[in-house]
């Protein structure tokens, strides 16, 4: 008989480890891109919750955020037939108490004395100057003068020595005049009691204000403020005039109020008639 040598064959390796030296290639990268898909995921989500909500639904609308007017400085939903419909209204009362802008190539031209955030102040006074300057000086004059009751037919105040008129303007559709004020020499004022009645004793003042005016819809924004101070600091060059050393003539309640607050319940009134 033959003998027979029983040999077991080799038992081969069906399942791989994918750790492995002996793992195929393509196993290894269908691993490695499954669990990158993973940490992608992962790394996408957790993005997304650090993010903003949309609070709004864009469908499609070009507005839906408030918009600030830069001329009328109303915060309005272009979206609400409400907001747009006051808008309008406002708008439009606005440019009417507005002068017509001066051209753009006159701005450099103009005599600023201060500037603020909101606007800047000049002055004007008897010397010559273009007439477009002037015909932008006279149209806001004679606005102001309709406004507070005076004759509007009168020429501008700057015919005498030390006439000065200083007006505070805004970039608004050009250089445009919101508030303006008219100053001139004068020398005898009289004090204004508790009770309306005036002061038989004058004192000694350096000038006195005629006119103020501010556009109604810049009111309560410090504009006649502003511009007392400029001619206080400016009418004489060099110098810085006190409170008590110019005076106020005939004016509205408003304007009797804004002296009060700003003079301290001290106010010095002069008549144009006596100077």
């Amino acid at each position: 008989m033959f003998a027979y040598e029983f040999q077991p064959q080799k038992r081969q390796k069906t399942l791989y480890d994918y750790f492995g030296s002996d793992c195929p290639p393509e196993f290894r990268r269908r691993a490695s891109t499954t669990g990158g898909k993973k940490k992608a995921k992962r790394k996408r989500l957790e993005e997304n919750d650090s993010k903003e909500i949309q609070m709004v639904i864009d469908a499609g609308q070009k507005n839906f955020l408030p918009i600030l007017c830069d001329s009328c400085k109303l915060l309005y939903n272009p979206n609400n037939p409400d907001d747009m419909t006051e808008h309008q209204k406002l708008h439009v009362r606005f440019d009417q108490k507005l002068t017509a802008p001066l051209p753009r190539y006159l701005a450099k031209k103009l005599p600023e004395v201060d500037r603020y955030d909101d606007g800047f102040i000049c002055m004007f006074d008897n010397k010559s100057f273009a007439p477009k300057m002037r015909e932008w000086l006279d149209n806001a004059y004679r606005l102001a003068c309709s406004e507070v009751g005076l004759s509007n037919d009168s020429p501008l105040p700057l015919y005498k020595p030390k006439q000065q008129i200083y007006v505070f303007c805004q970039e608004i559709k050009g250089i445009s005049i919101t508030g303006i004020m008219c100053v001139e020499p004068v020398q005898k004022a009289y004090f204004q009691l508790d009770d309306g009645s005036i002061e038989e004793r004058s004192r000694d003042v350096v000038f006195g204000v005629s006119l103020v005016w501010v556009c109604p819809l810049t009111r309560r924004k410090k504009v006649a403020t502003r511009l007392l101070d400029c001619a206080r600091n400016n009418y004489l060059r060099g110098f810085s005039l006190s409170k008590s050393d110019f005076a106020f003539s005939d004016f509205l309640p408003d304007g009797l109020l804004f002296a009060k607050n700003y003079c301290d319940n001290k106010v010095l009134i002069f008549s144009a008639f006596e100077q």
